[in-house]
């Protein structure tokens, strides 16, 4: 056996997971969805408009602090398609944090909201793998829905085994 890195690529790389066939591996990286074939090493960006509003694959504060939801992935059973939540979290503003443990303290934004106010957007993307993008979401607003975090999962699975279907 060899230990095989799922990059080469600089940046942090989150929530590796290996498709059922064990043949690749996802992974988030600046908010963005990647797919890495374990036998040709060749990297497959998946989706391309992750920035500082626009989370794919991963959550936001609200999901993961309050809800305990980090990773948000998911292969289809056949391994050619992933299932993912996408956060666009544009109308939420910036709650500054004070990171006091440097010598000149630094304000931190973080997108925050305040009670009262709206959460992200999310919406659940569907991904050919082999495309290398090229998604579609589903329009569900399903941070509004009674027993969201049921639901949540409940729609990934869903959408898991409906990308493993033929199209």
């Amino acid at each position: 056996r060899r230990l095989t890195p799922v990059s080469a690529q600089p940046g942090l790389q989150q929530f590796a997971k290996f498709s059922r066939n064990g043949r690749l591996v996802g992974f988030v990286r600046d908010n963005n969805l990647f797919v890495t074939d374990l036998r040709s090493g060749r990297e497959t960006q998946i989706t391309y408009d992750g920035d500082e509003n626009i989370i794919n694959g991963t959550t936001d504060w609200v999901y993961e602090e309050e809800l305990g939801l980090r990773d948000a992935f998911r292969f289809s059973p056949d391994g050619r398609r992933i299932a993912f939540w996408r956060f666009d979290q544009t109308v939420i503003k910036p709650f500054y944090m004070t990171d006091a443990l440097s010598l000149y303290p630094e304000l931190l934004p973080v997108r925050y909201p305040k009670a009262g106010e709206a959460n992200s957007e999310v919406r659940i993307g569907v991904v050919e793998i082999s495309s290398g993008g090229g998604y579609r979401t589903r329009n569900r607003h399903l941070h509004r829905s009674n027993g969201f975090r049921q639901l949540l999962r409940r729609n990934l699975v869903h959408a898991t085994q409906k990308a493993s279907e033929p199209t």
